[in-house]
């Protein structure tokens, strides 16, 4: 983030519902499931990674006399828009191709992941928020690794896995927020690429320890040119990738033990690392963290679309999850224009994976420089609200999860600190509040949707 100055149903004829994956409506359908709330897991100070925070930080039953609904013809009309409230106002399906897919999972009918594709910006990117979801999906539903990872950079921490690197590297764009085009565009699934000034400079990334991971693969990937070569070396594998005269993205995977860590050398030339993967072989939950620090919904709108399609189609994420909204508050764009800025984006994503499911986060709360509630913040978070209802995505508000203890004043004033003094950022202790209350609504709509395909 930049700095504050730059920053079936129940009856007959009833309708079906769509979910709006609001506080409110979260803890409603929490106490309605029986489910417990979900508590963050503890923030220890002793965390590796705490010193490395960015500075910028196929079939539903029916009622008798109605016909099943398929979950493919409840995506198409989520697809469509938003699906109208039954006359009981209980929630029924908000993304169900992405829960379908949990639900495969959580019956051993699934072997390959279920991938969450999450951009936004520094609060995604610090990796504490969503590092909460993805520990809360995959102790439900399979651990089935770290995912995305970005290689190169300094100020970059990532929950499942810690690292290291020798040389000078550089990052393009520079900086990666900006909201124009910066020459070829093409920066990976994370809209960042990375390059070393000289050649000897290695980049070493490990596995946080995780017993339930089984054997894993790595992933990378690096754009060569003609002359460019580097080294990848996982265990006993070891592998040269040298350049084509197509100037081309190549990817390497390598199988290893979850101990092994990934050592990358560059040998000549500047390869451009696009980023790299680490996940399990056992089927479960991969949440790949994208964000990019001060960015808005047109940075990722400034990168080549064909080329980010074409890593969004590698990955085959069931989820696309847009968490952006502080940068623009402290911009001067009329709220309202935001509003076309998601359509372009959620369309980009949809024509490169017609079957994917999107949830649209509100931002979280923020204050003025001076100190008091920002007026744009609720402004903002309405356009988000209408967008992901016309766009049919779900939509979870996160300055309402945060109005529980009186708002971005109340978590300053918490004991301990829930956020910090710039007025933008939340703790470590408050991303993880933020991600518990987040996965518990998400897990609050996956629970509706068992009870619509249970339902006669």
């Amino acid at each position: 983030m930049s700095t504050p100055h730059a920053p079936g149903s129940a009856h007959t004829n009833a309708a079906l519902v769509w979910l709006s994956l609001a506080l409110v409506a979260a803890l409603a359908l929490t106490c309605a499931s029986g489910q417990r709330p979900l508590a963050p897991r503890e923030a220890s100070s002793a965390s590796p990674h705490a010193a490395a925070v960015p500075k910028q930080i196929e079939e539903a039953s029916t009622p008798r006399g109605q016909q099943p609904v398929s979950v493919s013809e409840l995506a198409q009309r989520a697809a469509n828009g938003p699906l109208e409230h039954s006359e009981s106002g209980s929630a029924l399906v908000a993304l169900p191709r992405f829960f379908q897919a949990l639900r495969e999972l959580e019956t051993k009918r699934r072997n390959r992941p279920v991938r969450l594709a999450w951009l936004g910006d520094s609060h995604t990117a610090a990796d504490f928020w969503t590092d909460e979801v993805r520990a809360q999906l995959q102790a439900r539903f399979g651990n089935a690794g770290p995912g995305f990872f970005h290689v190169g950079l300094k100020t970059y921490r990532h929950g499942g896995v810690r690292f290291e690197q020798t040389g000078s590297w550089s990052r393009e764009p520079s900086p990666p927020s900006l909201r124009s085009r910066s020459g070829d565009g093409m920066f990976g699934l994370g809209g960042i690429r990375t390059f070393a000034h000289s050649a000897g400079a290695r980049f070493e990334v490990s596995p946080e320890p995780n017993p339930t991971l089984g054997s894993a693969k790595w992933s990378v990937r690096v754009r060569l040119a003609p002359t460019d070569a580097v080294e990848l070396e996982a265990g006993e594998e070891r592998y040269i990738l040298r350049g084509t005269p197509r100037d081309e993205v190549q990817e390497q995977v390598l199988a290893h033990t979850p101990s092994v860590s990934l050592k990358i050398r560059v040998l000549n030339g500047t390869p451009r690392f696009l980023g790299g993967t680490l996940e399990a072989s056992v089927p479960g939950v991969i949440l790949d963290t994208l964000g990019v620090d001060g960015a808005r919904v047109e940075t990722a709108l400034a990168w080549d679309e064909a080329a980010w399609k074409r890593e969004l189609v590698e990955r085959e994420p069931s989820l696309l999850v847009l968490a952006y909204g502080t940068n623009e508050v402290f911009d001067n764009l009329a709220p309202r224009a935001y509003a076309e800025q998601y359509a372009r984006l959620v369309q980009r994503a949809r024509a490169a994976s017609p079957g994917l499911d999107c949830l649209i986060i509100g931002l979280p709360d923020a204050l003025t420089p001076e100190g008091q509630p920002h007026p744009r913040v609720p402004e903002i978070g309405k356009v988000q609200e209408e967008a992901a209802k016309r766009l049919g995505c779900a939509f979870f508000d996160a300055r309402a999860a945060m109005q529980r203890e009186g708002g971005f004043l109340g978590w300053l004033a918490a004991s301990p600190k829930l956020a910090k003094a710039d007025g933008i950022h939340l703790t470590i202790s408050g991303y993880h509040l933020l991600g518990a209350r987040t996965a518990e609504a998400l897990l609050a709509g996956y629970e509706q949707f068992l009870n619509a395909l249970e339902a006669h």
